[in-house]
C-alpha cells in the first residue's frame, strides 16, 4: 500500500490603469481595474492491495483506494473611474467566495483460476467506484448562493473462461455488466438579511 499527502497556494494579483483620450488628445477620464485571486487546497490519497494463494493454481486479489481534496478559493474585484481633473467617477466593487470538497473511493476483487487442463482458465473481476465531490459558490455584490453537488457511482463486473482445443486453437466465453449512477444537485438561493432562502425555480436536481 501506499500514502500521499499535499497542500498547496497560489495567489493572483493583477491591476491596470487606463487612460481615456478625446480627437484633440486631451484626457477624458481614467479607470483602474484590480483583481486579487486566491486559491488554497489540498489532497490526500490512499491505496491498500493484499493478494492470497489459497492453493498454487487459484490466487485471490483486493484492492481499496480512496482521496480527499478539499480546497476553496476566492475573488475580489474593483473598477474605479475618474474624470479627466482626478476627481472620483464610479466605483464598483466585488467578491466571489467559493468552497470545494471532493470524496473517491474504489473496491476492486478478482478471482484467477487455473484448471487442471492446461491452458483452461477462470477469472472473475467486480470493482465499484464512487466519485462524490460538493460545493458552495458566493457573489456577495449580488446576495446570492449556489450549492453544487455531484455523485457518480459505477459497479462493474465482469466472468471470463478459456477453454483450449489441443495446442492450435481454444474457446474464450465470458459476461459483462455495468451499472452507472448519476446525481446532480444545483441549489440557488437569495440571500437576505443574512438568510439564505431557496428559489425552486432556479434550483434543479438530476438524476440518471
Amino acid at each position: 500500500g501506499n500514502f500521499g499527502f499535499n497542500k498547496e497556494t497560489n495567489f493572483t494579483d493583477d491591476k491596470s490603469n487606463r487612460w481615456f483620450y478625446n480627437e484633440a488628445g486631451n484626457s477624458t477620464s481614467s479607470l483602474i481595474v484590480q483583481n486579487l485571486q486566491l486559491n488554497s487546497g489540498r489532497s490526500a490519497n490512499a491505496l491498500i492491495g493484499i493478494d492470497y494463494y489459497p492453493a498454487a493454481q487459484t490466487s485471490f486479489g483486493f484492492q481499496l483506494n480512496g482521496s480527499h481534496r478539499p480546497g476553496r478559493g476566492s475573488l475580489s474585484y474593483s473598477n474605479d473611474s475618474y474624470f479627466a481633473d482626478g476627481s472620483a467617477d464610479t466605483s464598483f466593487q466585488g467578491m466571489n467566495a467559493s468552497r470545494e470538497s471532493r470524496k473517491d473511493l474504489g473496491l476492486a476483487a478478482n478471482l484467477q483460476h487455473q484448471c487442471k487442463n492446461p491452458g483452461q482458465e477462470l477469472s472473475a473481476d467486480l470493482s465499484f467506484n464512487r466519485y462524490n465531490s460538493a460545493g458552495d459558490q458566493q457573489l456577495q455584490n449580488n446576495n446570492f448562493l449556489y450549492l453544487l453537488g455531484n455523485a457518480i457511482n459505477i459497479f462493474s463486473t465482469k466472468i471470463d473462461y478459456i477453454h483450449p482445443f489441443g495446442k492450435e486453437a481454444r474457446w474464450e466465453a465470458g459476461l459483462k455488466s455495468s451499472s452507472v449512477q448519476n446525481s446532480n444537485n444545483n441549489d440557488y438561493y437569495t440571500i437576505t438579511n443574512d438568510h439564505p432562502l431557496i428559489e425552486d425555480g432556479r434550483s434543479n436536481h438530476f438524476r440518471y
